[in-house]
């Protein structure tokens, strides 16, 4: 068994062949795993406000895009990557998009794993832990301003750890950074905070340096100075934004609305192990790694796997941060890893090819060129077609994409910048359970019309008989918040459904409803079949009719098979 000293002293020597075959394994997983079809809720109006920036040439100051919540003080703290997006876009369309967000995935990449070559890391060893750390940080590589701060992350860190092993002036590359992050994402802030931990893991480092607990880093007594002069001039830079030093509020106010439990938005959900496995594969082996080896704990790494792990615990929006920064995080400790690993070859060689196969195999996107199948495409073309009058609601997740397709023709009801509609947010939650305040809501924006996407998730409720006897009922959104009786089905298909009001603006195409299918909810049509509450024959009728119009429409099918069963 090898001893400490000779593990600390051993190193790897590897061909040039070794080192381009794990730079062509690197890139070609990074760049396979991002290679998907526009997959983000929020990219459209992000494409939208990139496409005005190009055209007017000057900054959103306050909302444009809906009629809820028309000018309202907007923060455009992204407006670099909206322009950089609606560039890709116009020129290259979702090819260019998929394609530059791939390659820079594949730089954040080759970027860690040229760093941990130079520490004398064994193929095999960086081979698994990036594969572990592509596998878990897969999804969020998504069309995103936080790709950008996943880069930059990882420049920050590779500088300012070749920085205090070597005093490389690159350290001065920083603030530039800095100037370019705070134009593309408000998670400039992190970019701070890495650096600070450094500042106060070197400071750590100095009080219990008498007691001789080994140091990470050894500077030199200008090079701490340095550090915080860097630190001072990345804190100024941050301001040169279009919305000055305002960006650092934002995540602060954007963790404020979710913590307050007015919004249930999945990305600030707690990430669940069914959902990214290896997401907490990536916590586990950084925390056990780290725990071995407390006896030399490297001190900045140790605070930053504790600051990124708490917040990707906390959010799901963070597992990729974590992902992607856990080799630098266990970097210290990989040469030592790798003397194990090469004794264990058999078992690990299957285990990377497993690993490789899995990542190959499964994928939570659809692969390819273009846009994701559940963007309401075919539900844009009827509302443009059928020249829908009148304002829209429209549900949380069709906003961005609505924006991008029919604004400024029609303007959304909502989309995904929290921050702009808090006030109606809380009219929202205040209407959930009541069903008075909810037509009061549609009453005060003048809602004429319904894009609604599915919630096959029956809710409860309780119907109170002439008898004042109370029953309890199941029934789906659609149906207990736009009751047919008030509301006409004319259009839906496998992405969602339209809902007019009427004897309203829309009447004229009362002619197109649907008045014995309910396509929302699970067994909701079949249900009201058995009780008699439709009309068996005109489902059936009206479901052929669409398969004649949408051939390739499931739920049709599937509910066709339910009404004939019935018959």
């Amino acid at each position: 068994m090898s001893t400490t000293q000779e593990i600390e002293t051993q190193t790897f020597t590897r061909s040039g062949f070794l080192n381009k075959a794990l730079y062509i394994y690197v890139a070609a997983i990074v760049f396979f795993a991002g290679f998907f079809k526009i997959a983000d809720l929020d990219f459209w109006w992000h494409l939208q406000t990139g496409k005005i920036l190009w055209q007017t040439k000057t900054f959103q100051r306050t909302e444009i895009y809906s009629f809820t919540s028309a000018g309202r003080p907007y923060v455009d703290h992204e407006w670099l990557f909206q322009l950089i997006q609606f560039a890709l876009y116009q020129n290259a369309g979702a090819a260019g998009v998929i394609i530059f967000k791939c390659l820079l995935f594949v730089a954040t990449y080759l970027l860690i794993a040229h760093f941990l070559s130079r520490q004398q890391t064994s193929v095999l060893t960086i081979a698994l832990v990036f594969i572990l750390s592509v596998l878990g940080a897969r999804v969020r590589f998504i069309e995103r301003p936080e790709m950008f701060t996943i880069f930059f992350l990882v420049c920050t860190y590779v500088l300012i750890d070749t920085y205090l092993k070597k005093n490389d002036r690159r350290i001065w590359w920083i603030p530039a950074i800095i100037i370019i992050w705070s134009n593309v994402h408000a998670a400039v802030i992190l970019g701070l905070i890495v650096q600070l931990i450094f500042l106060a893991a070197l400071m750590f480092e100095r009080l219990i340096g008498p007691s001789g607990y080994p140091a990470s880093y050894n500077p030199e007594p200008g090079q701490l100075r340095k550090l915080l002069l860097v630190f001072g001039l990345s804190i100024a830079c941050t301001g040169l934004n279009p919305c000055g030093y305002e960006v650092l509020t934002v995540p602060f106010h954007l963790t404020s609305i979710i913590n307050s439990g007015l919004l249930n938005n999945q990305e600030w959900q707690q990430p669940s192990f069914i959902d990214v496995p290896f997401f907490y594969g990536c916590i586990f082996i950084a925390f056990l790694i780290q725990a071995l080896h407390y006896r030399r704990l490297h001190i900045a790494n140790f605070l930053m796997t504790a600051f990124f792990g708490y917040i990707s615990l906390r959010y799901v929006r963070n597992v990729g941060i974590f992902c992607v920064l856990m080799p630098l995080l266990v970097a210290p400790y990989l040469q030592e890893l790798s003397v194990h690993a090469e004794s264990k070859r058999k078992i690990l060689f299957p285990a990377l090819a497993i690993l490789t196969f899995l990542l190959i195999a499964t994928s939570p996107f659809e692969f390819g060129i273009g846009q994701a199948s559940y963007f309401p495409d075919k539900i844009v073309q009827f509302t443009k077609t059928q020249n829908l009058q009148g304002n829209m609601l429209n549900s949380y997740g069709f906003g961005g994409y609505l924006i991008w397709n029919l604004y400024p023709d029609r303007k959304v009801f909502i989309d995904g910048r929290n921050e702009v509609y808090l006030p109606l947010i809380k009219k929202l939650v205040q209407s959930r359970g009541d069903s008075k305040n909810w037509k009061n809501l549609l009453s005060e924006y003048h809602i004429e019309y319904a894009l609604l996407n599915y919630v096959d998730q029956l809710e409860q409720l309780t119907v109170v008989q002439p008898d004042n006897t109370r029953i309890t009922t199941y029934a789906p959104f659609s149906s207990t918040h736009f009751p047919r009786r008030a509301w006409a089905l004319i259009y839906w298909d496998d992405d969602g459904m339209i809902l007019i009001k009427r004897n309203a603006a829309n009447q004229k195409l009362l002619s197109l409803e649907y008045g014995s299918v309910f396509p929302e909810g699970a067994g909701y049509q079949e249900s009201l079949a058995r009780a008699g509450r439709i009309n068996v024959s005109k489902a059936v009728e009206e479901l052929q009719r669409k398969l004649r119009e949408d051939p390739s429409c499931y739920r049709a099918r599937r509910l066709l098979r339910i009404m004939k069963g019935d018959v």
